[in-house]
């Protein structure tokens, strides 16, 4: 959980578009270190499409020391049915021979970048295939419906596939996209969460999420159509949203453990940081599929299909046991005292 973004970005090579989804947006925070990563990865054309609400309180609050934005970078503000957000989060690096498709739940802010506990998906089309990269182009595809005047947006998305400059993007996908993501329409995201999942019995489901709804819905929903054998929900202690009201509902079908992160400083002293990580773990006797990114364990990310809900993006993996704990546990401090 500590991968940091901004080095994936600086590490990169030849990178001519980049294209990131975020729900909060720091403007100060792109142009005083996100600029800084893009520019050692080759200096690439930058679109950055933010929740609509977020974009405009963040814009109103920094605008006296803006500079860049519509030169340098371009934000593209989403706006979803009333009452719903805009929040997923993903990074694509596209170069002439190769693309790198980052998806996990860490805004584009220093905490999300750079401080929080966050969990990323990565995807690179040399070792992964092009499935993920063509999953991930339509569902731009379907953010751009919910952009006005979406033509010079619409054509820096399809310059990152350019087949004719990538030569990466003209292959055929194959396999499993391992991408969830919906944007006003369709089917719930738990749903097709679950087909990801398949319908063998599950021994256990592993949730990791800060935020619930008040009256725990979504955990209710997801706990009781998951079937799992035992269910475990890791909570931060004061700074997650799970209360007693929220966690009654599932209580009789689910145990609470808690969990926390911490990092060290220059003078070795250690602190806790905030779990902002979003992850549905179903574990099975060989295998775990881990379902990874943006998505609250609420109604509005989970529950609600068609035109409302939250817009999501998650990844999947399937890895074993072992891989499990030491890719997505390892570096959480997991206690059985009581929350």
């Amino acid at each position: 959980m500590r991968g940091d973004v901004l080095k994936t970005i600086s590490s990169a090579k030849d990178v001519a578009n980049a294209i990131v989804l975020t729900h909060n947006i720091d403007f100060v925070f792109i142009q005083t270190v996100a600029l800084a990563a893009f520019r050692r990865c080759g200096h690439p054309t930058i679109t950055i499409f933010a929740d609509a609400a977020c974009a405009a309180e963040s814009f109103a609050h920094q605008l006296p020391v803006l500079t860049g934005l519509g030169v340098r970078y371009r934000v593209v503000p989403v706006a979803m049915e009333p009452g719903f957000r805009f929040h997923p989060k993903a990074v694509l690096l596209s170069g002439e021979e190769s693309a790198t498709l980052l998806v996990g739940s860490g805004n584009l802010t220093f905490g999300g970048w750079r401080e929080n506990a966050e969990v990323w998906l990565r995807f690179d089309s040399e070792q992964d295939g092009t499935a993920p990269f063509h999953a991930f182009k339509g569902y731009l595809t379907e953010i751009l419906a919910r952009v006005p005047l979406p033509d010079a947006v619409t054509a820096e998305v399809d310059e990152a596939f350019d087949p004719k400059g990538k030569p990466w993007a003209a292959a055929e996908p194959a396999g499993d996209a391992r991408l969830l993501g919906r944007a006003g329409s369709g089917t719930s995201l738990l749903d097709r969460m679950l087909d990801a999942v398949g319908r063998d019995p599950v021994d256990e489901l592993l949730v990791c999420a800060p935020y619930f709804d008040d009256d725990g819905v979504g955990l209710r929903e997801l706990v009781t159509r998951t079937g799992a054998k035992r269910t475990t929900v890791l909570c931060q202690p004061a700074r997650s949203t799970l209360t007693r009201r929220s966690w009654e509902p599932s209580a009789g079908q689910a145990v609470l453990e808690q969990a926390d992160f911490t990092r060290t400083n220059a003078s070795g002293e250690e602190r806790s940081a905030f779990i902002h990580a979003k992850l549905y773990a179903f574990r099975r006797a060989h295998e775990v599929v881990v379902s990874a990114g943006s998505a609250n364990c609420s109604r509005a990310a989970l529950i609600i299909p068609g035109r409302a809900g939250n817009a999501e993006l998650q990844g999947i993996r399937t890895v074993t046991p072992a891989e499990f704990e030491e890719e997505f546990l390892g570096e959480l401090k997991v206690t059985s005292e009581p929350v």
